[in-house]
């Protein structure tokens, strides 16, 4: 998450969420964990409604609602360790992110799984366990 200065405008929800580089790489380790790394963000996505709404379509009905909790997982802990970063002086850290976006995930789990049948346990998706994708490497 770049910093900006008095002389510039605060980051857009669009920057903070897609176009940021410390966003897209958190997108792109995600997404890639479910092997859906050709949906994550680009450098010339500038919308994440555009962007996320594109995603959505490429994906299969079975796996949508899934993907989309865990797009709504995602920006919710982005917009999380920003404030954190700009309130509390965390500096912004991929491991740090990922493992929150772990800890949320099996927290969503334990409360009724808002994934479950759908990335976690889908027949009809090849994206078998999404808890053990995300876990693994951190």
């Amino acid at each position: 998450m770049e910093a900006h200065t008095l002389r510039q405008p605060p980051p857009t929800l669009d920057h903070l969420l897609i176009s940021c580089v410390f966003s897209r790489q958190v997108w792109f380790n995600i997404l890639q964990r479910l092997g859906l790394q050709a949906v994550a963000p680009q450098p010339e996505d500038h919308s994440f409604e555009s962007w996320w709404d594109q995603a959505s379509r490429r994906v299969a009905d079975q796996a949508r609602k899934g993907l989309n909790s865990a797009i709504i997982l995602v920006a919710w802990s982005l917009w999380i360790h920003r404030n954190r970063c700009d309130f509390d002086g965390l500096l912004p850290s991929l491991p740090g992110i990922l493992a929150s976006i772990k800890d949320e995930l099996h927290t969503w789990e334990l409360g009724g799984g808002w994934l479950e049948g759908y990335l976690i346990s889908s027949p009809y998706c090849p994206m078998v366990n999404l808890l053990g994708h995300i876990s693994q490497g951190l």
